[in-house]
């Protein structure tokens, strides 16, 4: 919607609410709009017209609307099926019988800057078929298991491995040990608490294992 306000400055003066309206249109699509008159003065004539740029995609209904107060003045913006996707060009106001001219621009249709989308690394990739869909599950599971090996390779590489492969070492003599003595028939400790404690020893192994190598 736009406001035209006419003598409202002097005789013949023309104001736009708007210097520019965008109109956001695909090939093939129609949008109509309304350019309000106002009228301060006398009643008088105002003529509509566009750009040579904007033939096929503005429609004015009515082209010299006569002004008393205010008048509405439907306007249908479109662009053609296989137009341009920009269109630009000025809506002139013509008023005092040519004496006085004033246009404001119009933008009809999408530029081709607003239609890219730029993909970062760290972005979700947008999945718009069955085929990107399963591409992009593939590509996720090939990143998690490529970061469980790359985790998996440091933890042999660093300098802390020595120390792992010593504690699990001593952990193992001890349970080596502590099964002997459960062999045995020395009797230092019941057979229900030998097993207890032979358990225990056991659980530890396992999960120091799964949580310093997983």
């Amino acid at each position: 919607m736009q406001h035209v306000h006419i003598n409202r400055l002097g005789v013949n003066s023309i104001e736009f609410d708007n210097d520019i309206v965008s109109i956001p249109l695909k090939p093939g699509d129609e949008h109509s709009f309304e350019i309000i008159l106002i009228n301060y003065g006398s009643p008088t004539y105002v003529h509509l017209s566009a750009d040579k740029s904007l033939e096929e995609n503005i429609t004015f209904l009515e082209e010299k609307p006569y002004v008393m107060h205010e008048e509405y003045v439907p306007v249908i913006a479109r662009i053609p099926p296989g137009g341009r996707l920009m269109n630009s060009g000025q809506i002139y106001v013509t008023v005092g019988y040519g004496s006085r001219k004033a246009g404001f621009r119009v933008d009809i249709g999408f530029s081709v800057s607003d239609e890219i989308y730029i993909v970062d690394d760290e972005d979700e990739p947008e999945f718009t078929g069955t085929h990107q869909r399963a591409t992009g599950m593939r590509s996720c599971s090939a990143m998690n298991l490529s970061g469980i090996y790359s985790s998996f390779v440091s933890g042999f590489s660093d300098g802390a491995f020595l120390k792992s492969v010593l504690i699990f070492s001593a952990v193992s003599v001890a349970f080596i040990l502590l099964y002997l003595l459960y062999q045995s028939d020395l009797g230092l400790l019941s057979p229900f608490y030998q097993a207890v404690f032979l358990s225990i020893v056991f659980t530890s192994i396992i999960s120091y294992v799964l949580i310093r190598f997983l």
